[in-house]
């Protein structure tokens, strides 16, 4: 699949003090390959810890890319969010002499490299 969105962010999305799910719109591999940030009303970003969301990812992420992230807690008002990605750099495909060819496995790491650029 051709990587269709530079775009590596979705939000900010304003805490409105009930809202829980907040979608991304851009291929990702694995739900680690995001992080979730927020900021306060004095523009300080902060990381938010893993264990307090969740993440959904679309089953066809070629077709379908992104997911959605569920707090366990609603964004309190006056707090943005923003989703970014965060896919780590390294380089997982391994071809071998006598395996088939899987052109997938070559499109995917493609993506990966696309999606690594984009992330610079």
């Amino acid at each position: 699949m051709a990587i269709s969105n530079e775009i590596r962010r979705a939000g900010p999305y304003a805490g409105d003090g009930s809202q829980t799910v907040f979608t991304f719109g851009f291929k990702v591999f694995e739900s680690d390959d995001i992080a979730v940030y927020e900021s306060d009303e004095d523009g300080k970003d902060a990381l938010i810890d893993s264990a307090l969301y969740s993440v959904s990812l679309n089953k066809d992420q070629d077709n379908s890319p992104g997911g959605t992230v569920t707090l366990s807690e609603p964004l309190a008002m006056g707090v943005n969010l923003s989703i970014i990605s965060e896919m780590d750099y390294t380089q997982p495909m391994v071809l071998t002499n006598r395996g088939g060819f899987y052109p997938e496995t070559l499109n995917n790491s493609a993506d990966r490299s696309t999606i690594q650029i984009q992330q610079l």
